[in-house]
């Protein structure tokens, strides 16, 4: 038996991703994918940074992480939000230095492994795209096409096909597939204000159960945080980490 960890979307929120790191041991995972969104919106991006990479572990790009490396562009966010968004992307490049970012531009779109003998395939939005919206409530139809088509990431057919962005756990069920959204360790929308994240455990090439964790941590120690250093949007993130809804 493996127990595979799915993580995704940290968004500078060392805080909870150390509460999630820590529940990881206790659930004895043996390995580990994350999906993407590393550094962006959050008081320790830098920090975020080094976790992830202490795991050792296949990381996907996702969009955030192209948001640092080259800045927001009209049309991917709202126009209102665009010049303070970009002013806390420029607030996140200072806390990096080149290395980081030269990570976080390398990191690649998507990923394919097998463990155990079950097929994962990884991505942050979907294959095509770090900024396409796939809701938990989207048809079959919508799902096969995004994830378990030969234009998906299907070079094997995946058994296991997880995805982030959206911030908003979920998992289904479908053509023999689980499609999984961990949701956000460090910024989740979903109204329940912890860390998400999700494992798949494999015995013998076969799913044998799928969960979606939700892990608390002390948010105002990342709250706090915000204002310590200084964050441009600190009352709009803090409000966000509390409530546990989009900024």
């Amino acid at each position: 038996m493996e127990t595979v960890a799915l993580l995704s979307d940290i968004h500078g929120n060392a805080t909870a991703l150390d509460a999630v790191l820590r529940d990881l041991e206790q659930q004895s995972v043996t390995r580990c994918f994350v999906l993407g969104d590393i550094a962006y919106r959050g008081a320790e991006p830098k920090r975020s940074v080094a976790l992830v990479q202490s795991l050792g572990c296949p990381v996907i790009g996702g969009n955030a992480d192209l948001w640092v490396t080259r800045g927001l562009r009209a049309g991917e966010v709202r126009n209102s939000a665009l010049s303070r968004m970009n002013a806390e992307r420029e607030w996140t490049v200072e806390c990096l230095d080149d290395d980081d970012l030269a990570y976080l531009a390398s990191l690649p779109d998507t990923h394919e492994a097998a463990v155990a003998g079950l097929n994962f395939s990884l991505c942050h939005a979907t294959p095509a795209s770090r900024f396409a919206v796939v809701a938990p409530n989207a048809t079959d139809d919508e799902l096969r096409a995004a994830f378990l088509s030969p234009q998906g990431l299907a070079v094997h057919f995946p058994t296991v096909a997880a995805y982030g962005h959206i911030h908003l756990p979920y998992i289904r069920h479908l053509d023999g597939c689980a499609v999984i959204n961990p949701g956000s360790i460090g910024l989740p929308f979903d109204g329940v204000p912890l860390a998400s994240y999700a494992t798949v455990q494999v015995d013998s090439g076969r799913i044998a159960a799928t969960t979606i964790r939700r892990v608390p941590y002390n948010i105002e120690v990342a709250v706090d945080a915000l204002g310590r250093v200084g964050y441009p949007e600190a009352a709009r993130i803090a409000r966000a980490l509390r409530t546990g809804t989009a900024p």
